[in-house]
């Protein structure tokens, strides 16, 4: 977890899952959406930014905001990366807060003047985004833009097919609060960190927005240790861990990094 500081560089950090890939849309350019292993709440990339030959990286863990409503945010309290509109801070809880202390970030329109939408938009083209989503749940909605082409939707029913493709005996370990303060509480959802690289294979690929949705108003969207990234060389760290091991369409792999490439929409 964070200290109070928005913005940190720590150590390497190992990880492996499961690699899958699914066949792709006609002509369109691709995500590449990957897990950390269970129970890792911040990115591998921010952890050691060299590792990836990442650039730009940023993280914000919101403990440096006030809980309640704001009607703007600047993201980790600098003004020289990005904004979100009107947002809800919530202090930790079974449902969100990494280390299950801080605050998170909760799309949650059940409190008082908070929205059902929230927009970041970034001062410049990204090529990496990365939170850790925490009790996750069918209302939930993440989309990425560049301008105003809608690049790709991600939602909890895509999180699940990830994890539901891992071996039983890890796939379980995703589901409720890891953090000893709220172990064992909210069993029945996922909590995962999950990055989301735009296109390896194509470096103008950027987006410069990401809205985060939550459909209705019985839950939130629930967030944290959200991290960006300008430029990165590789979705896996250098050197890679003997453990991690890559497939094709239709293949198997027991060890790796969960992953699946999502491809471009139509303009919006």
């Amino acid at each position: 977890m964070c200290g109070a500081s928005s913005f940190r560089r720590m150590g390497i950090c190992s990880f492996a899952a499961v690699l899958l890939s699914v066949v792709p849309q006609a002509k369109a350019d691709p995500f590449l959406v990957t897990l950390e292993k269970p129970g890792v709440e911040q990115s591998s990339l921010f952890l050691d930014p060299a590792a990836f030959g990442a650039t730009g990286v940023f993280q914000d863990n919101f403990n440096a905001d006030t809980p309640g409503l704001h009607n703007s945010l600047m993201f980790g309290g600098s003004p020289n990366v990005g904004t979100y509109g009107k947002s809800w801070i919530q202090g930790a809880d079974q449902w969100g807060g990494a280390g299950g202390v801080g605050n998170y970030f909760n799309i949650n329109n059940r409190y008082p003047g908070a929205p059902s939408s929230t927009t970041l938009t970034l001062n410049q083209p990204e090529r990496y985004f990365g939170l850790w989503w925490s009790a996750g749940d069918p209302n939930n909605e993440m989309d990425f833009y560049s301008g105003t082409t809608l690049i790709e939707k991600f939602t909890t029913a895509n999180l699940l097919n990830f994890i539901n493709s891992q071996p039983a005996s890890l796939r379980h370990q995703y589901f409720g609060n890891p953090n000893s303060q709220f172990k064992g509480k909210n069993a029945g959802e996922p909590y995962a960190f999950v990055n989301f690289f735009a296109d390896p294979n194509n470096k103008n690929v950027t987006f410069n927005k990401v809205v985060f949705i939550n459909h209705g108003n019985t839950t939130g969207f629930e967030s944290d240790n959200h991290t960006i990234a300008a430029t990165y060389s590789s979705t896996t760290p250098v050197p890679e861990p003997s453990t991690v091991a890559m497939m094709g369409i239709g293949g198997v792999a027991l060890f790796g990094m969960l992953a699946i490439r999502a491809r471009r929409r139509a303009s919006v």
